[in-house]
């Protein structure tokens, strides 16, 4: 999966959700079943005072996911996008805070974790499958150790109050897109696996 570095752009899109300009803001994209966890996301909310949480997507589980909303009264703080082709993320991921897959779903190589680091956005995913050729622990993110919403919440708040941690992990996501999965970079190991 080539990756090439992208700058965060300009967008409306807080004003259009209508998310407070300091809001700290999760995003997570892709389809919506049980196993990505995207339940647990919605169901941090209550301990994370004034944060938002932006998902685009579609899948079976939503109707789940809004009535979660629903019961936890956050139809303010949570906001579904619908689908979204992958050409019209970049406002979201522009303005994240977090992006994150804390599911259980076997993700060989997550491109909504690669697409995060891109754009120099801290990520949180499930220590799982594909996730730790992406996610250096405590460097450009956080892994979970277990399903424990106890620690989803204590590592959103870690990034979340840490402003200065924030920008070193988006900035070491971006170095390790540039270095690991760069077009040139993902060419040069296809060409060692047939040449060497």
């Amino acid at each position: 999966n080539p990756m090439d570095v992208h700058q965060k752009i300009s967008s409306d899109a807080r004003k259009r959700l209508g998310i407070p300009p300091h809001a700290p803001l999760l995003f997570y994209a892709g389809r919506f079943t049980e196993s990505k966890g995207i339940q647990q996301l919605i169901a941090s909310l209550p301990s994370l005072p004034d944060v938002h949480l932006i998902i685009a997507g579609r899948g079976p589980y939503e109707p789940e996911l809004r009535t979660l909303t629903a019961q936890l009264n956050l139809h303010t703080r949570v906001h579904f996008l619908g689908f979204l082709p992958n050409e019209q993320l970049a406002p979201y991921y522009s303005i994240a805070t977090i992006v994150l897959m804390p599911g259980t779903f076997y993700e060989s190589l997550g491109r909504m974790l690669l697409e995060a680091c891109s754009y120099g956005v801290p990520t949180i995913a499930a220590r799982r499958a594909g996730n730790p050729d992406i996610i250096e622990h405590g460097v450009n993110g956080y892994l979970l150790e277990s399903q424990d919403l106890s620690e989803l919440i204590h590592r959103i708040k870690e990034i979340i109050r840490q402003p200065a941690l924030a920008k070193r992990m988006g900035q070491a996501g971006q170095k390790k897109i540039a270095e690991q999965f760069s077009p040139r970079s993902v060419a040069e190991g296809l060409t060692r696996v047939y040449t060497d």
